[in-house]
């Protein structure tokens, strides 16, 4: 894989893990990527308020919220 093959690419991760969402953000950076953190559920739809990310990186826990509805 080439480094730059996420050049162009917004990412959210959503990851209450300090040291998880730090090593995504590390990861997908390396890989080009823009990469948006937010360490709650809360905090990312603030942040989809203003900001439209091509991909959202969260663990699936999660999913498991009825908080994203």
């Amino acid at each position: 894989m080439a480094l730059q093959e996420l050049a162009g690419v917004h990412v959210l991760v959503v990851e209450d893990t300090d040291d998880s969402r730090e090593m995504l953000r590390i990861a997908l950076e390396y890989c080009g990527a823009l990469v948006t953190t937010a360490e709650s559920v809360e905090k990312a739809k603030r942040i989809l308020e203003t900001l439209r990310p091509h991909v959202l990186v969260t663990d699936t826990s999660r999913c498991q919220t009825t908080v994203w509805r």
